[in-house]
């Protein structure tokens, strides 16, 4: 179960506080580029990302979406995507084979808008 944060918090605790606090680097003084950094064309397929929610077959994720009036809790799902849309951004940025955003300092740059496209609801 995922811990009830948003990304950008979990961002600050793997990278010890705010910019301040790290050094004299700011986000308008990126690091350095080095070769490995440069950005290399990517497609649309490099970043896709699935996100299934077991609303049939799990009772404690259905409990978690459903509202008083027996709906679904269309905020909750937004949030979500957004959570969603922000990994999809950094998986996008990064490459598909980085497992970890690291530091901001040391990556040299901070996404901070992201979007959903389209969202479809099936049963």
């Amino acid at each position: 179960m995922r811990a009830a944060a948003l990304w950008s918090e979990s961002l600050l605790k793997s990278t010890g506080g705010p910019l301040e606090d790290k050094g004299s680097r700011t986000p308008s003084q990126p690091a350095e580029p080095v070769e490995e950094d440069k950005l290399t064309p990517r497609s649309m397929h490099d970043s896709y990302s699935e996100l299934v929610l077991p609303f049939a077959s799990s009772v404690q994720v259905l409990e978690e979406y459903i509202n008083a009036s027996g709906g679904i809790r269309s905020g909750k799902l937004m949030e979500n995507f957004d959570s969603l849309a922000g990994s999809i951004a950094y998986k996008h940025m990064l490459g598909p084979s980085v497992k970890s955003v690291g530091s901001i300092e040391d990556r040299g740059f901070y996404i901070v808008t992201a979007s959903v496209d389209r969202h479809a609801f099936s049963p």
